[in-house]
């Protein structure tokens, strides 16, 4: 499959599928937590949507399954 047959987000685009901002996007992916972008010229990238859709259906899927760990959030 070639790169350039793939549909892509602008960062944007990105913003509003997943719900995060960007910083929270930068990131995650410098952390190899989210896929990463990819550049298309000198003031612009993207990401894969093919991608970040596999990726939000991981997310998804360790979502819905049973916690193996009681993890209650910290009081405020």
């Amino acid at each position: 499959e070639q790169e350039d047959d793939s549909e892509v987000l602008e960062k944007k685009g990105m913003e509003q599928l997943i719900g995060l901002s960007a910083s929270t996007i930068y990131r995650l992916e410098r952390q190899g937590r989210l896929p990463r972008r990819r550049r298309l010229g000198p003031n612009s990238v993207a990401w894969r949507l093919d991608e970040v859709e596999r990726w939000i259906t991981s997310r998804e899927e360790v979502s819905s399954s049973p916690r193996l760990v009681d993890d209650p959030a910290p009081d405020k």
